[in-house]
């Protein structure tokens, strides 16, 4: 029996924002724009999901929206002729998303989910400006499970580090389900 998520007021907030930073970004550079881990991450800021997790996460939503948009101007992923708008690792991160929220019985989308399945994207920038804040994988899932404070490490090379370990053991856990060593 399959569990599909619904579509929820979550998910096409998610979509609405995603299209707004899109646009944005399209119209200060005349071109069009990749939606990367990055993008996805900046739309998400807008969200009145996200700002409730940054809040219980006791993190600054506001410097996390100001340094995506810095790096996506000296960065910004310009697309190619052949290139689709929405990237592998965009993709990846919504698949990860669809499944989390499967796999856990839900009924509907959720942003959380989304900030959740974004983690496994370790080498990003979206992850790295992430960890930067100290907002880690557990604090999230903290949040979405139950609603509480966070347990904050002293150290963010501690949260960098649990971080890759998670996302580790998510690739290894993958690749294993797939057959592939």
């Amino acid at each position: 029996m399959s569990n599909e998520l619904g579509m929820s007021n979550q998910l096409e907030r998610m979509w609405d924002a995603v299209q707004e930073a899109e646009e944005a970004l399209e119209s200060r550079h005349e071109s069009e724009v990749a939606v990367t881990a990055e993008v996805l991450l900046l739309a998400l800021t807008s969200t009145p999901e996200m700002a409730e997790i940054f809040a219980a996460c006791e993190a600054d939503i506001d410097e996390l929206a100001e340094t995506l948009e810095q790096h996506l101007e000296e960065r910004l992923p310009i697309l190619g002729a052949e290139d689709d708008v929405l990237t592998d690792a965009f993709v990846r991160i919504f698949d990860r998303a669809v499944g989390r929220g499967e796999k856990s019985g839900a009924q509907e989308f959720s942003i959380g989910n989304m900030l959740v399945a974004l983690f496994a994207e370790y080498q990003s920038v979206a992850v790295s400006e992430l960890n930067q804040l100290g907002v880690t994988r557990r604090d999230v899932e903290n949040y979405i499970s139950h609603g509480g404070p966070r347990s904050k490490p002293e150290h963010p090379g501690v949260i960098a580090q649990y971080n890759m370990e998670v996302a580790s053991r998510t690739v290894n856990e993958c690749a294993s389900r797939l057959g592939v060593s």
